[in-house]
C-alpha cells in the first residue's frame, strides 16, 4: 500500500499548484481575423514584381501538466515585396495593410530602413475580399465542411487596416518587408480536436498596376493536420509551399489541427475517446484478475503487470488531460483522472499480493 500512497501523493502534488479547479472553460469559438496583401491608398503606377509570403505557425504558450486548455496559436508572418515605381519621378506612396485582429511585433522596412506605422483606417470588407468569402470551415482531420456557429469577423461591413508611407525612387526596384505576429481563430465545438483558422487576403494585390510571381510557404507544428483552399504542396513533413505566376482567384485560407497527443489522436469524438478508456480499464481489470494469475513464469508475469500499469496510466493521462467536458464539468474530469489512477494502483497492488501469496 505504500506504493499506492506515494503515487497518489505525487500526482496530487503535481496537479494542485497549477489550479486546475479554477481553469474550467467552455468550448471556445473565436473567429479568424484576416490579414492580407498591402494595397495603395492612392492611384499610381507602381507594380509588384515579386511577393514572398512566409507563415510560421507556433504555440503562443506551453501546455502545463494536466492543462486541459488548448493553447492559442500564432502566425509569425514575413512578407517580402519587390516593388517598382514605373514613373520618372520619386513617389510618396501611402499604403494600407489589412489587419483588423490582434497583431504584435510589427516591423516594416524598405530597403533595410525602418518604416513606422502611421495609423489605421477602416476599409470596406468587399474591397479587401473581392466579395469572395470562404465562410465555411473545414476540419483538416476529416475534410468535413461545416458552418461556424460563432461570430464571424468577415461578416463585418468594414475591416481595420494598418497604414504607413514609403518613398519610391523613379524607375527603381525596392524591397519592402513586413514582419508581424497574428492570432489564429479557433473552434473547439465541432470535435475532440480544435480547428485553427488563418485568413490571408490576396485580393488587395489587384489594386497595384501589375502583379507577378507569388510564392507562399507555410510551416506548421509537427504532426499537424492541414487543409488549405489553394494548391499548396507538402514540401516536407511540416512545410507547405506554392508558386503562382499570377494572382490566385481566391484568398488564402488555412485550417490547422495540431497533434493533441499519442492515443488521443486516434479518435475524433469525445464520446469515442471516453468509451475506449472505459474498455481499456475493463481490460486492465480482467487481465490482472483472470489472465496474469494463470501465468507460471513469475518474472514475465510481474513484467507484464508493471508494463500494463504504466501504459494504462499514460493512456488515462493522454485522454483525460484534454478538454472532453466543458465548464462546469472540467473539475469533474480531474476527479475522474484521480479516481482512475487510484483504481489502477489499487488493483495492481492487490493483484501483486495475490500472485505473491500463490507462488
Amino acid at each position: 500500500m505504500k506504493f499506492l500512497f506515494i503515487v497518489i501523493m505525487f500526482i496530487s502534488f503535481l496537479i494542485y499548484p497549477i489550479g486546475v479547479h479554477a481553469n474550467g472553460t467552455s468550448f471556445l469559438e473565436d473567429s479568424s481575423s484576416p490579414s492580407g496583401h498591402v494595397l495603395p491608398m492612392e492611384e499610381g503606377i507602381v507594380r509588384i514584381n515579386k511577393e514572398k509570403i512566409m507563415i510560421d505557425i507556433a504555440n503562443d504558450s506551453s501546455r502545463g501538466f494536466f492543462d486541459m486548455d488548448n493553447p492559442p496559436l500564432v502566425a509569425n508572418i514575413q512578407v517580402i515585396y519587390e516593388i517598382v515605381n514605373e514613373t520618372k519621378e520619386m513617389m510618396d506612396v501611402p499604403i494600407a495593410f489589412p489587419q483588423p485582429g490582434d497583431s504584435y511585433q510589427w516591423n516594416i522596412t524598405l530597403d533595410g530602413e525602418n518604416v513606422p506605422l502611421s495609423g489605421k483606417v477602416k476599409m470596406d470588407t468587399s474591397d479587401l475580399t473581392g466579395g469572395n468569402l470562404h465562410k465555411e470551415w473545414v476540419h483538416p482531420r476529416t475534410n468535413e465542411n461545416y458552418v461556424f456557429s460563432g461570430y464571424d469577423a468577415l461578416s463585418k461591413v468594414s475591416l481595420e487596416s494598418k497604414t504607413f508611407n514609403i518613398q519610391l525612387k523613379a524607375k527603381e526596384s525596392h524591397e519592402l518587408q513586413i514582419n508581424y505576429e497574428a492570432g489564429l481563430g479557433i473552434d473547439e465545438t465541432r470535435s475532440l480536436h480544435p480547428v485553427y483558422r488563418l485568413d490571408y487576403l490576396l485580393y488587395p494585390a489587384s489594386y497595384w498596376s501589375d502583379f507577378k510571381d507569388l510564392s507562399i510557404q507555410v510551416k506548421v507544428l509537427p504532426k499537424s493536420f492541414v487543409h488549405t483552399n489553394l494548391s499548396l504542396k507538402q514540401n516536407d513533413k511540416d512545410t507547405y509551399v506554392a508558386e503562382f505566376t499570377e494572382l490566385p482567384k481566391e484568398n488564402l485560407v488555412l485550417f490547422i489541427s495540431p497533434s493533441s497527443g499519442v492515443v488521443i489522436d486516434l479518435f475524433h469524438s469525445r464520446g469515442t475517446a471516453l468509451f475506449f478508456l472505459v474498455l481499456w480499464t475493463i481490460m486492465f481489470l480482467i487481465t490482472h484478475w483472470k489472465v496474469l494469475p494463470k501465468m507460471k513464469n513469475k518474472i514475465l508475469r510481474q513484467g507484464i503487470s508493471l508494463a500494463l500499469l504504466f501504459l494504462s496510466l499514460f493512456i488515462g493521462y493522454d485522454i483525460l488531460s484534454h478538454k472532453l467536458l466543458g465548464y462546469p464539468f472540467t473539475t469533474f474530469q480531474f476527479i475522474v483522472f484521480i479516481g482512475y489512477v487510484i483504481l489502477l494502483c489499487f488493483v495492481w497492488v492487490l493483484s501483486s499480493r495475490k500472485r505473491g501469496g500463490g507462488d
